[in-house]
């Protein structure tokens, strides 16, 4: 090959890569190609969107079934709350019926009994009163501190 052919290949080259560019540009800036790619960006932004969309929705609807649990916690912790205050009140019948309460939960809670003999002193004292010892006692000892006073079945 002569050089004088190698340099029109390589000029003709040049020209058609020139061409190729010049119609690369003209595509990038044309209102056309602009317009497609913004309804792309838009079409990618509406995906994202729906996207987003369903995990808030997600999010919504846990959030709606902690607060139906959380409820649900609050009702059964009053109801508790109510049912501790009902077996008081029946711990301190039971209690009235006994002559020295003392000596009997000493008997019937053995070393159980030094959990609760500074809260009995304050009971004595005045400085609490029986229901709120009976709580403390039913918190600290539970059913072994209910069954001296109840059967339980």
């Amino acid at each position: 090959m002569k050089s004088e052919e190698f340099f029109q290949k390589i000029g003709k080259a040049l020209k058609n890569a020139s061409n190729y560019f010049k119609f690369k540009f003209k595509k990038i800036f044309s209102k056309d190609y602009q317009e497609e790619e913004h309804y792309k960006l838009s079409l990618k932004v509406y995906r994202q969107h729906k996207k987003l969309e369903k995990e808030l929705k997600k999010i919504e609807e846990s959030l709606e079934k902690t607060h139906e649990l959380t409820s649900q916690i609050k009702d059964d912790i009053s109801k508790i709350i109510l049912e501790v205050e009902w077996v008081v009140i029946l711990l301190g019948r039971q209690m009235a019926r006994i002559d020295d309460v003392e000596a009997y939960m000493k008997d019937n809670l053995g070393s159980d009994w030094n959990q609760l003999k500074n809260s009995w002193q304050e009971c004595k004292e005045g400085e609490i009163s029986r229901g709120e010892f009976t709580k403390l006692a039913l918190k600290k000892l539970g059913k072994i501190f209910l069954s001296i006073f109840v059967t339980t079945s």
